[in-house]
C-alpha cells in the first residue's frame, strides 16, 4: 500500500513535469481506444505500439528479447515491429546537415543520394562521396526533435509506472502480472540516451576498431571524426551482404559455418578480453564484404568454367566488370544479379574468398568490468564442469540478494533448481544445447529466488541469446556452446601464468596455515567473552517471521483472558461481602465487575471463531 512518501514524490514530479499535455492526452486517448484495461493479446500490443510512436516503437523493440520482462508470446509478436519508418524530407536533412557542418555540406560532401538507404525511428541514412578524398561515406542524420520527443515520452511512462505503483489497474490481464515497469523503464532510457548520442555512438566505434582490428577478416566501420558531431555521425560506407540474405552469401560461395564460428570468437574476444563489446549483435548488424576483388574471383571462376568447355563463361568474364559497376551503385540490386547468373557457375564465384566481418551499428555497446570477466569465465567453466555449487555461489556473487519483505533468499532452492538446470543441459553434447532457452531458464531461476542481478549480466545474457540467433541464421551446425567451451580452453592456456599461479597457491597455503595455528586461540577468546556476558550473539532464522508475528495474538488473548478471570473472581469476593448500594441484589461494583468479565468473554470467542486456524 502506497504511503504518504509516495504519494508526496508523485505529486511533487507531477508539479515539476513540463512535458506536453496534448502529447500525455494523445496517448490517453490511443490507450482508451484500445481498452487496455480488459486486456491486451500480443498482436493488439503491436498495434497499440505502432500507433503510439516512434519511442514505443522502440520499447517494443527492446522487450521484444527480454523475455525475462514479457511472456514469451508477446516478445515474439514485439519482433514483428517494422524497423522502417517514414523518411523525413531530404530538406529537413539538408537544413541539419548545415547546421553540423558549418552552413554548408557542399563543402564536406561532392554528391549525397537524397534517397536514405534506410530509415529508422531515432535516425536515416543517406550515401555521400566525401569531396576532398572522394571516399563513398554513409551519413547517418539523427532525425528532427527526436531527442527532445523521445526523452518527454519516458518521462511520460514513468510518471504512468508511479501511479500504476500508487494506485493499481485491476483487470489489465496477465500479461502485466508481475512486470516491473520500473526496469523496463529504464532499460528504454539506457538504449534511448546510447542511441541518441551520436558522440558517444563514434567513440563505441573508434574503441571496437582499435581492439578487432588485430582479428583477421574482422572489422568495422572507419569514422570521419573531422565531420561528425552530437547529430551526424559520417562513416566509411561498407559494401557486402547482410547476414540476413544467406542465399546471398550461400551463391558467392563463402563458408557460412567458418564465418560464424569467426563471428562468435571475436565476439567471446570482446567480452573476454577488452569487456567492451557489441550488445545488439544480430545479422542485420553484420555485413560480409568481399575480402578479395570481385573481378579477380569471376575472372578465376570463368578459367576454371572455360576449362570445362562451359559457353556461359565468357558470359560471365565479360560481365564482371559490369556487376563490379552495379555493386557499387546498389548492393541489393547486385545479388539480385548474382542470383540471376547460371546455376553451375554462382558457386564459383566467391571461391578463394573468405570475406571480411563487418560490424555496423555501434550506438549499443556492453561493458564488462575485469571482475565481471572473471566472474563470467568461472560461470563458463562450472557449467561446463557440471558444478552447481559453484555455479550458485557465482550468481550470488555477481547480483545482490533482496531484502524485501517474503523476498528472501533460498538458498537450498536456488541450489536445487540450478542442480536441475545443469543436469538437463550439459547431460547432452555442447554441440545440441540450445543456448537461449538455458539463458531464459537462468534468468527465471535467479528472479524466483530473488536474486537480482545487474544490468551488466542482463546485457551479457540478451547479447548473447541474440548472437546465437544470428549464428543459427548462419548455419544450424553452429554451437555457441560449444564456440565458448573450446574458447575457454584455449584462453585458460593463454592466460595462465605458472609462475604467478604458483606464488599465488603458495601464498594461500601459508595464509590457511597462519589461520589454522590462530585458530585455538581465537576459539579460547570467544568463549572467554561469552562466559564474561560480553559478546552478543544476533540470529536471523529464515522463515521465521510467520511463528513469530503469530505471537503476538496469541499474548493478547492470554492477556484478555487473564483480565476477564479477574474480574469475574473479584466481582464474586465483592458479592460475597454484600456490599452496598446493590442492583439486582448485587453490589453495584460487583454487577459491573460480571459485566465486564461477560463482554470480554464474547469479544474472546468472536476474535478466536473470526481468525482462521494457521
Amino acid at each position: 500500500m502506497a504511503n504518504a512518501v509516495d504519494v508526496a514524490r508523485v505529486l511533487k514530479a507531477g508539479a515539476e513535469d513540463k512535458t506536453s499535455s496534448k502529447r500525455l492526452v494523445e496517448i490517453m486517448g490511443i490507450l482508451r481506444r484500445a481498452k487496455v484495461t480488459h486486456g491486451i493479446t500480443p498482436e493488439r500490443l503491436v498495434e497499440i505500439v505502432e500507433e503510439l510512436g516512434p519511442t514505443f516503437i522502440k520499447m517494443g523493440q527492446v522487450l521484444s528479447s527480454r523475455s525475462d520482462m514479457l511472456p514469451q508470446e508477446y516478445c515474439d509478436a514485439l519482433k514483428s515491429l517494422r524497423s522502417n519508418t517514414t523518411p523525413e524530407p531530404f530538406e529537413t536533412i539538408a537544413e541539419r546537415l548545415n547546421d553540423a557542418l558549418d552552413g554548408d555540406y557542399t563543402k564536406v560532401f561532392s554528391e549525397i543520394s537524397e534517397t536514405p538507404l534506410g530509415s529508422a525511428s531515432i535516425a536515416q541514412v543517406h550515401r555521400a562521396k566525401l569531396r576532398k578524398s572522394g571516399k563513398q561515406v554513409a551519413v547517418k542524420v539523427l532525425r528532427s526533435h527526436v531527442r527532445e520527443d523521445m526523452l518527454r515520452d519516458i518521462e511520460l511512462m514513468r510518471r504512468g509506472a508511479d501511479l500504476l505503483d500508487l494506485t493499481g489497474v485491476p483487470g489489465m490481464g496477465s500479461m502485466t502480472d508481475g512486470i516491473d515497469f520500473n526496469a523496463i523503464i529504464g532499460e528504454l532510457e539506457r538504449t534511448v540516451r546510447d542511441e541518441i548520442d551520436f558522440e558517444a555512438e563514434s567513440r563505441n566505434i573508434i574503441h571496437l576498431y582499435n581492439f578487432i582490428k588485430r582479428d583477421k577478416g574482422i572489422t568495422c566501420p572507419k569514422v570521419y571524426v573531422q565531420y561528425s558531431s552530437d547529430t551526424v555521425l559520417i562513416m566509411e560506407f561498407v559494401e557486402g551482404i547482410s547476414v540476413e540474405h544467406v542465399d546471398a552469401l550461400k551463391a558467392c560461395g563463402y563458408d557460412l559455418e567458418e564465418i560464424g564460428n569467426r563471428i562468435a570468437a571475436n565476439y567471446m574476444r570482446q567480452m573476454l578480453e577488452e569487456g567492451f563489446y557489441h550488445a545488439d549483435p544480430h545479422a542485420a548488424n553484420v555485413i560480409i564484404r568481399p575480402a578479395n576483388s570481385f573481378v579477380t574471383a569471376t575472372d578465376e571462376a570463368a578459367g576454371a568454367a572455360q576449362d570445362e568447355g562451359l559457353e556461359a563463361a565468357a558470359v560471365v568474364k565479360n560481365r564482371a566488370s559490369d556487376f563490379e559497376a552495379l555493386r557499387k551503385r546498389h548492393p541489393d540490386a547486385a545479388v539480385d544479379y548474382l542470383l540471376s547468373l547460371p546455376e553451375n557457375l554462382v558457386p564459383q564465384l566467391g571461391t578463394g574468398d573468405p570475406g571480411e566481418v563487418v560490424w555496423i551499428d555501434c550506438g549499443m555497446m556492453g561493458e564488462l568490468s575485469n571482475h565481471e570477466r572473471t566472474l563470467f569465465v568461472d560461470m563458463m567453466k562450472a557449467m561446463t564442469d557440471g558444478d552447481s555449487h559453484r555455479l550458485t555461489d557465482l550468481f550470488i556473487e555477481w547480483g545482490s540478494v533482496s531484502d524485501a519483505p517474503g523476498k528472501r533468499l533460498d538458498y537450498g532452492k536456488l541450489l536445487q533448481d540450478l542442480e536441475h538446470l545443469v543436469e538437463r543441459y550439459t547431460r547432452d553434447s555442447a554441440e545440441s544445447i540450445a543456448l537461449t532457452p538455458m539463458l531464459n531458464d537462468i534468468m527465471k531461476i535467479l528472479e524466483s529466488a530473488h536474486v537480482i542481478m545487474p544490468q551488466s549480466f542482463v546485457t551479457l545474457i540478451r547479447g548473447l541469446a541474440t548472437l546465437q540467433g544470428m549464428l543459427i541464421t548462419l548455419s544450424p551446425d553452429i554451437s555457441i556452446f560449444k564456440v565458448v567451451e573450446e574458447y575457454l580452453a584455449g584462453y585458460t592456456l593463454r592466460t595462465l601464468d605458472v609462475g604467478k599461479e604458483t606464488e599465488k597457491r603458495i601464498r594461500k597455503a601459508l595464509m590457511s596455515a597462519d589461520r589454522g595455528l590462530e585458530l585455538p586461540e581465537r576459539i579460547a577468546n570467544v568463549l572467554d567473552m561469552v562466559e564474561k556476558g560480553r559478546l552478543k550473539i544476533d540470529m536471523d532464522i529464515p522463515d521465521a517471521s510467520q511463528p513469530i508475528g503469530m505471537i503476538g495474538p496469541i499474548a493478547d488473548r492470554l492477556t484478555l483472558g487473564i483480565v476477564t478471570a479477574g474480574l469475574f473472581i473479584g466481582s464474586s469476593l465483592i458479592y460475597s461481602a454484600g456490599m452496598n448500594p446493590q442492583l439486582f441484589g448485587i453490589p453495584v461494583m460487583g454487577f459491573f465487575g460480571y459485566a465486564g468479565a461477560m463482554v470480554l468473554s464474547i469479544y474472546i470467542v468472536v476474535d478466536m471463531r473470526r481468525r482462521p486456524r494457521r
